[in-house]
Order: C-alpha cells, then structure tokens, then sequence
C-alpha cells in the first residue's frame, strides 16, 4: 500500500519525529490509525461506553489485574474483542424498553 502525504501532513510527521513526540513515522501513522479506531469505536457504540470500559480497565490495573499485550497481534485482537464486547452491550442497552 502506497499513501500519499500533502506537505503539511508530511511536515507534521517530520516534527513529531523530530521534537521526539514520536520514535518513527510508522509510530506516528500507529497513533493516528489508535486514534480513529477509538473514534469508530465511540461512534458504533457510544462514549459511555467507551468511557466505563477505561474506567473498568483502570480499576483492574490498580488491583493489580492487568492485561500484558504482546506484539501488534495481541493489540489487535484485543481491540476486535473490545468492539464485540461494545456492540454486544449495544444491543442489549437498545432492546432494553425505556
């Protein structure tokens, strides 16, 4: 896959990298693509929901219930099951009368 910049995104990688926000421009591309995967995310299954499973997940970390996530894979699966879990909790909440 070929993606084209404009300058001003090129010069926006660059920067970050440069003033070390960043390790590489693929970290750079990592985080955006993160960010719209939350942003996706938050659109099919509604920020509340979103926003109780990184409460949840808060929780877990400070009783000492953490997850370790292994590699690029292991990230990714555990977004896919996330997103499950957010349409599942979707659909219950919307065949649940008001």
């Amino acid at each position: 896959m070929t993606i084209t910049l404009t300058d001003e995104q090129a010069e926006f990688v660059r920067r970050r990298v440069e003033c070390g926000k960043n390790r590489s421009k693929q970290e750079v591309l990592d985080q955006a693509l993160d960010a719209l995967t939350t942003d996706e995310l938050e659109e099919e299954v509604g920020h509340d929901v979103v926003k109780a499973a990184i409460d949840e997940g808060t929780a877990q970390l400070r009783r000492g219930e953490g997850v370790t996530l292994k590699g690029k894979e292991d990230v990714r699966r555990f977004f896919v099951e996330l997103k499950e879990e957010g349409r599942q909790a979707l659909r219950a909440n919307s065949k649940s009368p008001s």
